[in-house]
């Protein structure tokens, strides 16, 4: 079933539980089907098809006869043209550009090791700067410590015996 949807123009189709929407367009002979999502700033055009339940966003480019699919990402800037694939659980994103007969693909083990390495740096940047704060409360401590030796030797220069009573110790 083709469904008119805002941002779509010329022979460009959207079908099944696939949306288009924010600034994003769709234009040429381009297909956008199954639960694939178009949004943002994102252009699809030429002959370009995106399936699956993929996400094109951002201010991403897909073009020529470029397809992708599965559950792959593609946004910031990145682009996919030609006859470029990107497919699986692939992400292809910032200033990447994929295209020629290109095919990038992924797998959910990748995408789940990616968190976890995520998680461990924030755990590491965490531990880092209580480090930093620990570090900054013991050179006040040393500080206020060497202000106190100081004050307890000019003290002790300043007495007299205890045990005879003359002179200073």
């Amino acid at each position: 079933m083709v469904m008119s949807k805002p941002g779509t123009s010329g022979a460009s189709s959207v079908t099944g539980n696939a949306q288009v929407f924010g600034n994003a367009w769709v234009d040429g002979n381009t297909r956008v089907d199954e639960n694939a999502q178009v949004y943002g700033d994102a252009q699809i055009s030429g002959n370009a098809e995106i399936s699956g339940s993929a996400l094109v966003y951002g201010n991403a480019e897909i073009s020529g006869s470029a397809q992708v699919g599965g559950n792959a990402e593609v946004y910031d800037t990145a682009a996919a043209y030609g006859n470029a694939w990107v497919f699986g659980n692939a992400w292809v994103f910032g200033d990447t550009e994929v295209y020629g007969d290109a095919r990038v693909y992924s797998n959910v083990e990748k995408r789940e090791k990616m968190e976890e390495i995520k998680k461990v740096l924030t755990v590491l940047n965490e531990a880092l700067e209580e480090r930093d704060y620990t570090i900054a409360y013991l050179r006040g401590t040393i500080s206020d410590m060497r202000h106190k030796m100081h004050a307890l030797e000019v003290r002790l220069k300043k007495r007299e015996c205890d045990v005879c009573g003359t002179g200073k110790s």
